[in-house]
């Protein structure tokens, strides 16, 4: 009996155990699993506002633009502002500290680097749990980002809609003056002295339009 415990107690850690061991976080699945969220709309409104097709794009593919690139694009088109385009920043920063260094498994430890707690803090303040752990106090200001970038993708989807009604509208104007010059069409067909009327109507219209263009152009 006792040499089975001496031969259990002695065990030799194999190679694979000694290298690819890791300790659990639960930080790090909250942060992740938010982040893969959020860069998914990140990357869907963006393709919809430059009118992109998502599924067949090279830059939007999983070897296409990096997240911060794709900032920068929304921010190049007016989507979002230099505050929010901060928050996300500090978001990506937090995620990308987790998902790439495994020593790395609280939040406290991750508010350490890149002058993270301090854009939290000045955000959000110091932040007190129920219990007063410094962990579920930093959690708490993650949390407090998380919602601020939530609240940035609602912003960017409500811009998204808009788009897609003065989209709607434009159409909707093109359709009916088509159809309104075919109708002027026949009936200039049927009564000649109509057609002349028409002619006239037609060629003042496109004098007004290049007036208008020429007084926006100077």
């Amino acid at each position: 009996m006792s040499d089975n415990n001496e031969n259990s107690l002695s065990r030799v850690i194999t190679l694979d155990e000694l290298l690819f061991a890791s300790i659990p976080s639960t930080a790090r699945n909250e942060v992740i699993e938010a982040s893969v969220t959020v860069e998914r709309i990140i990357t869907t409104m963006l393709a919809m506002f430059l009118n992109i097709d998502i599924d067949t794009s090279k830059s939007f593919s999983k070897t296409g633009l990096s997240f911060s690139s794709k900032l920068n694009l929304l921010a190049d088109i007016n989507m979002i502002d230099t505050e929010e385009k901060s928050k996300l920043i500090k978001f990506s920063e937090i995620r990308n500290i987790f998902a790439h260094d495994s020593s790395i498994f609280m939040y406290y430890q991750c508010f350490q680097l890149n002058g993270i707690k301090g854009f939290l803090i000045n955000r959000y303040g110091e932040q007190q749990s129920k219990y007063g752990f410094e962990e579920d106090n930093n959690k708490l200001l993650f949390t407090k980002l998380f919602e601020d970038v939530k609240s940035i993708c609602r912003k960017l989807f409500h811009k998204m809609m808009d788009k897609a009604k003065d989209s709607g509208r434009q159409i909707g104007t093109v359709e009916f003056f088509q159809n309104l010059q075919h109708v002027l069409a026949k009936l200039s067909e049927e009564d000649p002295a109509f057609g002349a009327i028409i002619d006239n109507a037609y060629e003042k219209a496109k004098q007004i339009w290049r007036d208008n263009n020429e007084k926006k152009e100077s």
